[in-house]
């Protein structure tokens, strides 16, 4: 039996309109927006960032090496500009607050430090009963870690865990240690997979002899 849910945020209960951004930086200091990708976010610093090693301000005061061009302000500009990017997903938030009804429900994301405070700003705190940053963990998906180190703290078994993030890697790794998993690829799809997990909203007179509400 389900008791956990466990939403991952960017991509999933967030989502960044950026690609205007990205698209202007990277012009501006002459890369292909993969290139300020694969700068940015597949870093070192990064990294450090995401594990809790450092600061996320710090992280975008390292990245002065990879853009020679640019000052402490406009990177810091930058940053600001691209943190400011995210807005909630409403129809994935109302899924929060749906399976909250019958489940426990938590965020885990890979985020550095900047995270609480975005998710205090958009109001998403009030709407989960725990959130796992992996700067406080001292560890990223896909690593097993993490989600063996999620599961402690709440006290229930993999198999009681239901896990939804948008990133293959993470939702492999999410069920080789026996976890539900969904893999978010668009909302429709996400109303389709949850509505199984919500028994009470799904009469048995609905459905056809034999059919079983199984979890996908």
């Amino acid at each position: 039996m389900i008791k956990l849910v466990l939403f991952d945020c960017g991509g999933v209960v967030m989502k960044a309109d950026d690609a205007h951004i990205k698209a202007r930086w990277a012009a501006k200091y002459g890369l292909t927006t993969e290139e300020l990708r694969r700068i940015l976010w597949e870093s070192e610093g990064c990294r450090l960032s995401e594990i809790g090693e450092i600061s996320d301000h710090a992280y975008w005061e390292s990245l002065a090496s990879q853009f020679p061009l640019a000052t402490p302000q406009e990177l810091q500009v930058m940053r600001a500009e691209l943190w400011g990017a995210f807005a909630v997903n409403p129809r994935v938030l109302a899924w929060v607050d749906r399976m909250r009804a019958h489940y426990r429900v938590a965020l885990l994301s890979n985020a550095s430090d900047v995270i609480a405070p975005l998710l205090e700003q958009h109001g998403l705190t009030a709407h989960l009963d725990a959130i796992y940053i992996s700067c406080d963990l001292g560890v990223t998906k896909p690593d097993a870690g993490i989600f063996l180190k999620v599961l402690r703290t709440e006290g229930v078994a993999a198999h009681e865990a239901l896990f939804i993030d948008d990133r293959a890697e993470s939702v492999a790794a999410a069920a080789a240690q026996g976890m539900h998993i969904l893999w978010y690829v668009g909302e429709d799809e996400l109303d389709r997979q949850l509505q199984v997990y919500l028994p009470t909203e799904q009469p048995a007179s609905s459905m056809q002899e034999g059919e079983h509400a199984a979890p996908v």
